[in-house]
Parts: structure tokens; C-alpha cells; sequence
């Protein structure tokens, strides 16, 4: 049992610059900022081929331009930032977890307590987090580590781009955090940053060791505690959740090659299955609307779905019905792409448990319990060491 809670704070990197590349792949690796086009605009997000010409935030567009004399300036795009924002959110809802703190449309916080084990660590589960939003957006992320949601989003500004930076004790917090200019620190702004350092509190190491509590609050006001509690490392854990439960869950997998190879597609579909059983069982839900989908070499997506008479959640039964409908529709098919969903999704309630399986195949609540069991081991070891037989007639 985890002593304290893991919060992981994730911040897409330079985003609006990001999303454009991302939708207009000809962008990339040029340096672009995206602004307003008249000459009193200012910048309002540089990428990262942008930053190396010294190319910040909120610059007068013509120092830019003088900087970078080949630097493309993009308009703003804000339905396309929110659709992207949504993208966001709804990958990481379905793929790692619904704990989820919404902040900003580039930025949230997660509480991954649930999901560490011995063979999962905090790390692990973040570089995750970077490749699926990678691979499936298009968008680099940097992501903090910690027990508290200050350090997380301190940890998230720490490496960038990409980073992946962990503050699990105290010792981390003097080291990373301790260092660090006051003004870097969450919520310090332009004025109370120069009262602080005409004080001699430069760094919020200084802060963490001041003990003139008087001058504090003269600073920071009623709040002054909360500010020098998070110089400490101190801070809050509780997260406000703003998404709901997963409407769907579906994974997919991008094959090195063209290949119309049953054996190798059938592999992948196991571990697909695998762990959408293991989503389910995490969020207690079942559904009853299958989904197989492929991209044939051209990339063009082929989706074929079926809806059961009863809700199902096991590995075993989303198997069966997901090879089936492999074989019946896909198997001579030469693709690129694999994957394999299931949608129609409700809570599994005590209830209706007699509903879950089909009476034909499964004629007892004593076999329905198995399956729990067996799901529950599973997950506890990251792993399906554990199934349910039948018997042969």
C-alpha cells in the first residue's frame, strides 16, 4: 500500500505551435510562432525551432522577425486547439485513467495511485502517457511526478521539452526544487517576485527557510502558510475530477509492415483484449457493442462492429468474438493497421450479474464469480496467469 498518492501533472509542450505542426506536417521542424499578423502583435506560442533563435512568449512580432528572418507566423486557431484539448483528455480518460483534473486546454493533473504496482512504476506510467499522445496526436508532453500537486506541476516545468521529472521525497525537493529562482515558483508573480528577492529570498529554498512570518504575510497575505508550506513541499493531493467514465475503450497498434499474417494479428489481438478486460474491471464497467477496425496500406480505415445480446467484460468472451469477426471480415486482408474496441458501456451493477453471460454457455453464478476472481488476480499481477475453462461436451 502506497503511503502517499502519485499526481502526475502532464503539460502538452509549446501547444498551439504544436498543434499546428501536428495538423500541417509541412510546419514541421521550421521555426513558427503563432500570433496575430499585424505589427503590433506579439507572440503568442514559439515551437522549439522557434526558441533557438531566442524567440520568446509574448515578444513584439518585429523582434522576432529580426531574430529569425525566415520565421513563419501562423494565425490562431482556437476551434482546432479546443478539438485538439478534447482529443487530449479523451485519449488519456480511455487509455490510462478517468482521475483526471482538468486545469487548461493544455495541461491537467492525474491521480495514477491506483495503477502503480511493483511492475508499474510512476515513471513507467508516464512514459506511457508521452508515447500514446505522441503516437496518436502528435504532441510532445512533459509530466511531473509527485505526491502532491504543487511538486507535480513544478516537476512538469523542471525538463521540457519531453521530460519526465520525478519528486517522490523530501530529499528531491531540496534538490530540484530548493535551487530554483523564486519567480519559477507556481503562483509568485512579477511584483511579489521583487519584493521577495529585494529581501534576499531568491531562491525558494530561501523561501522555505524563512522564518520571518511577519514580513511572509506582508508579501503574500492570508495565504502566506499555503506559499511557504509548498516551499517545503507541502501541498495539496485531492483532485477535482472533471471527466467521466470512459464511453468506449479501444486500443490499436501500427504494424512495421504490410502483412496479411493471421498468426501475427491474432497475437496482437490477445493483448488487445487483455487489456481492455483489465480497463473494464478497473472502472467496474461492461458493454456490449464490439468493435474490429483496420488500415489497409493506404491507410485507409475499415471498421466493422457488432452488438451483443448481453453485456460481456472478459478477456475470454471479447476474445472469441473479436477473432470472429477478424476471420469473417479481415482475414485475406493485407493491413497496416490493427485494432479492436468495445463501446455501449454501463456499470456493472450486483444486479444484473445473471445477465452478463449467455445462459446456453455459462449456467451458473458460480462460473460468473470465476471470472471475477480470475479478473481480479490478473490485474493484481499484471498479468492473465489466471482463466476460466470449459468444460467439453
Amino acid at each position: 500500500m502506497l503511503k502517499n498518492k502519485i499526481i502526475l501533472h502532464i503539460d502538452i509542450n509549446a501547444f498551439f505551435a504544436s498543434v499546428e505542426e501536428a495538423n500541417n506536417p509541412s510546419l514541421k521542424n521550421k521555426p513558427i510562432v503563432v500570433a496575430g499578423k499585424t505589427k503590433r502583435s506579439v507572440v503568442s506560442c514559439p515551437n522549439y525551432a522557434a526558441r533557438k533563435y531566442g524567440i520568446k512568449a509574448a515578444m513584439p512580432i518585429f523582434q522576432a522577425k529580426n531574430l529569425c528572418k525566415n520565421l513563419i507566423i501562423v494565425s490562431h486557431k482556437f476551434n482546432l486547439y479546443e478539438k485538439y484539448s478534447e482529443k487530449f483528455i479523451d485519449l488519456l480518460s480511455e487509455k490510462i485513467s478517468n482521475r483526471i483534473e482538468y486545469i487548461s486546454l493544455d495541461e491537467c493533473y492525474m491521480d495514477v495511485t491506483n495503477l502503480v504496482t511493483e511492475k508499474q512504476t510512476p515513471k513507467m506510467i508516464a512514459e506511457k502517457i508521452q508515447k500514446i499522445v505522441k503516437q496518436e496526436l502528435g504532441l510532445g508532453t512533459s509530466i511531473g511526478i509527485s505526491y502532491n500537486k504543487f511538486l507535480a506541476k513544478m516537476g512538469s516545468d523542471y525538463k521540457k521539452p519531453m521530460g519526465i521529472t520525478e519528486i517522490l521525497n523530501n530529499d528531491k525537493v531540496k534538490k530540484i526544487i530548493w535551487p530554483q529562482p523564486i519567480g519559477n515558483m507556481y503562483f509568485v508573480g512579477k511584483s511579489t517576485e521583487k519584493a521577495l528577492i529585494e529581501n534576499q529570498i531568491k531562491t525558494i529554498g530561501h523561501l522555505a527557510n524563512c522564518n520571518d512570518y511577519d514580513f511572509l504575510e506582508s508579501v503574500f497575505g492570508k495565504n502566506w502558510e499555503h506559499f511557504l508550506d509548498n516551499a517545503n513541499g507541502i501541498g495539496e493531493d485531492e483532485l477535482t475530477y472533471s471527466y467521466g467514465e470512459p464511453k468506449s475503450v479501444s486500443v490499436s497498434k501500427t504494424l512495421l509492415t504490410d502483412t496479411n499474417d493471421y498468426s501475427e494479428i491474432k497475437v496482437n489481438i490477445k493483448e488487445f483484449a487483455k487489456e481492455i478486460s483489465e480497463r473494464l474491471s478497473r472502472y467496474d464497467l461492461v458493454g456490449k457493442t464490439l468493435s474490429v477496425y483496420v488500415k489497409d496500406p493506404e491507410f485507409k480505415l475499415h471498421t466493422k462492429n457488432k452488438t451483443l445480446k448481453n453485456y460481456i467484460y472478459s478477456y475470454e468472451q471479447m476474445l472469441v468474438v473479436f477473432l470472429e469477426m477478424y476471420q469473417k471480415h479481415f482475414l485475406d486482408m493485407k493491413i497496416r493497421l490493427v485494432g479492436v474496441g468495445i463501446s455501449n458501456l454501463i456499470n456493472k451493477e450486483p444486479e444484473m450479474c445473471s445477465e452478463l453471460f449467455d445462459k446456453k454457455q455459462h449456467k451458473s453464478t458460480h462460473k460468473k464469480n470465476l471470472y471475477d476472481i480470475a479478473d481480479e488476480i490478473n490485474h493484481k499481477f499484471s498479468k492473465n496467469i489466471l482463466r476460466v475453462g470449459f468444460k467439453s461436451k
